[in-house]
């Protein structure tokens, strides 16, 4: 199962102390599904929030309009190619919100382009991680 390989290294994102944390997952429904069963592996108590675009994320993430009572995240995932807003902007906007700034984010993305992770790590991002080849080739739809 493709989602076994992120399992462990989701237990490195996660705080081992918190018995529920509340990641932010941003992609396709393919890497949805993925993300979820693999969270669900490492904690199956693990709340889950999809945003399906940035402008969504970022409404989701400051508890704007119907998210006004929405959790804030312990760990947010976050794609570099989002519609609406790129996730490069979603990443700036959260590193210089002082409510947003704390909260650990990790780029998932397809690309290995140098100035993309270089562009992220400027942009404050906590970690950068590549998505494995066939990970696209792995969802069963």
């Amino acid at each position: 199962m493709a989602s076994q390989k992120y399992s462990s290294k989701a237990k490195q994102w996660l705080p081992a102390s918190k018995t529920v944390a509340q990641p932010i997952c941003y992609w396709s429904r393919h890497h949805v599904r993925l993300m979820q069963e693999a969270l669900t592996d490492v904690n199956s108590s693990i709340n889950q929030h999809v945003a399906d675009d940035g402008i969504n994320a970022m409404a989701f993430l400051r508890h704007e309009g119907i998210n006004v009572n929405a959790p804030c995240p312990d760990l947010i995932l976050l794609d570099l190619n989002l519609p609406r807003m790129d996730g490069r902007e979603v990443l700036m906007r959260i590193k210089t919100d002082d409510n947003l700034k704390t909260i650990p984010t990790i780029i998932l993305s397809s690309s290995e382009l140098d100035d993309d992770v270089m562009t992220s790590y400027r942009l404050h991002a906590n970690a950068y991680l590549k998505k494995p080849l066939g990970w696209m080739r792995s969802c069963a739809w």
